[in-house]
């Protein structure tokens, strides 16, 4: 199995480069793994696992090396600032496995369009597009001050827009899939992140806590994948297309939409050779 995965990469200072620091060599063994990166520079030591393409969000679209295998976004809640930015406008040309983090993405495409778009127009049809005037009459009261930030993410999540263009989800928490609002036919898969803690005697240095961790959360990507069809299913517009983006193909049609991942034995009994 071929897997392009787009993610922040160290020296990043951002905890998802820490994330795929924690699954790198168990992702790495089980599959033929290409990391991708928008930044202008990343840690070359990663290259002992698996190679690494710089890309333009602007142009991957024509990249024929992001076109094979399955594409997975690792995509943070990061105020849309830079590397998230770039990874999810390239998960808008491409489709693909989306990572999420947070069950709100208000966020995320707030200050993205806030930092790419100078109008505020983008943001208001993206929340016209998926919520109604309604959602547009309360981001001018949020404007205000009348609205607030956590009232907005709660009312607002945002997740169906981020993932519009998206195969299937994976999750890291349950209580997030309890709340996540997305199109029934997205698949859903949830896999426990890695954990990290200090290691004895050297407060400055990480360890894992549990090898296993990082080869069940492996094991749980490669079976969403799996379960993901490589082939390009036909044009489809979008919500994308209504904020003013061209029509984009939708990728991989999912062949079960019920399909859910679940932490328990059966997740860690997968065998990651077997995809």
């Amino acid at each position: 199995m071929r897997i392009n995965f787009f993610c922040p990469l160290p020296p990043a200072p951002t905890e998802f480069a820490q994330h795929l620091l924690r699954i790198l060599p168990d992702l790495a063994a089980a599959c033929d793994l290409t990391l991708w990166t928008s930044a202008p520079d990343w840690d070359k030591s990663l290259t002992r696992h698996a190679p690494v393409i710089a890309y333009n969000p602007a142009t991957i679209a024509t990249d024929p090396r992001a076109r094979s295998g399955h594409n997975v976004y690792n995509i943070g809640n990061g105020n849309g600032i830079d590397l998230d930015g770039d990874i999810w406008e390239a998960s808008r040309a491409i489709s693909g496995i989306l990572i999420l983090h947070d069950a709100s993405l208000f966020e995320f495409v707030a200050g993205y369009f806030r930092r790419r778009h100078p109008s505020r127009d983008r943001l208001i049809e993206a929340l016209r597009a998926q919520d109604g005037e309604a959602a547009v009459l309360d981001y001018e009261a949020y404007e205000r001050g009348a609205v607030t930030r956590d009232e907005m993410c709660l009312k607002y999540p945002l997740t169906k827009f981020i993932c519009a263009n998206a195969t299937a989800v994976l999750l890291h928490s349950e209580a997030v899939r309890a709340t996540l609002s997305l199109p029934a036919h997205i698949p859903v898969a949830v896999a426990n992140l890695p954990s990290a803690a200090r290691a004895a005697g050297s407060p400055g240095r990480a360890r894992l806590v549990d090898a296993h961790t990082a080869s069940g959360y492996v094991a749980g990507l490669l079976a969403l994948c799996a379960e993901v069809r490589e082939e390009t299913a036909p044009a489809s517009r979008h919500l994308l297309d209504r904020v003013g983006r061209e029509q984009v193909f939708l990728g991989p049609a999912a062949r079960n939409p019920g399909f859910l991942v679940g932490l328990g034995d059966s997740i860690a009994d997968i065998t990651p050779g077997q995809y």
